[in-house]
């Protein structure tokens, strides 16, 4: 955008390299999270016959590997945050051979340093609604409830009113997701 403002408009903006510096010590992850991020709990279910009691919170930030317009790739950054998060930077091809690098975080110690970063700096957008619910979900992970039956529909609950799934836009009961 730099380039394109100084070359079309004759403006005199400096472009500075890429920030580099420790992910937890700024917020510009915030921001990128806003634009790319995702969370989601998953909620498996008992099976006949075999057993699949398994209650998750995730975090996932998927990337193309290349810039489209430069061809510039993506791992130096990518890689700098799956390190902050403790987690391996992976790697997925999908939509007409794109390839993609996906950090997915939700181990105990990801999912600390995530909750950590985020009361730091805060999401503002509509994002931050998932994140609340995967954050009480989190919550009933790390305080062992989610093995109880009572934890197990609140995380369901969870699940059900989040991302694509949700029917409440407001503000006002996101402390009552925080005390799960």
């Amino acid at each position: 955008l730099i380039d394109w403002i100084n070359k079309n408009t004759n403006g005199h903006f400096l472009k500075y390299t890429p920030d580099t510096s420790n992910i937890h010590n700024n917020a510009w992850l915030s921001g990128f999270v806003e634009a790319d991020g995702s969370f989601d709990i998953r909620v498996s279910l008992i099976e006949t016959g075999s057993i699949k009691d398994r209650i998750a919170a995730r975090f996932r930030l998927e990337q193309s590997k290349f810039d489209p317009l430069t061809n510039q790739s993506y791992e130096c950054v990518l890689n700098l945050i799956a390190l902050a998060l403790g987690v391996t930077l992976g790697t997925s091809i999908h939509n007409n051979n794109i390839q993609y690098y996906i950090i997915s975080a939700s181990s105990n110690k990801s999912r600390l340093l995530i909750v950590d970063y985020f009361n730091k700096y805060p999401l503002f957008s509509s994002k931050r609604l998932d994140y609340n619910n995967w954050l009480g979900c989190h919550n009933l992970i790390v305080s062992g409830d989610h093995l109880t039956d009572q934890g197990r529909k609140k995380a369901l609950d969870l699940k059900n009113n989040m991302n694509n799934k949700r029917t409440e836009y407001t503000w006002d009961h996101l402390d009552q997701l925080k005390s799960y």
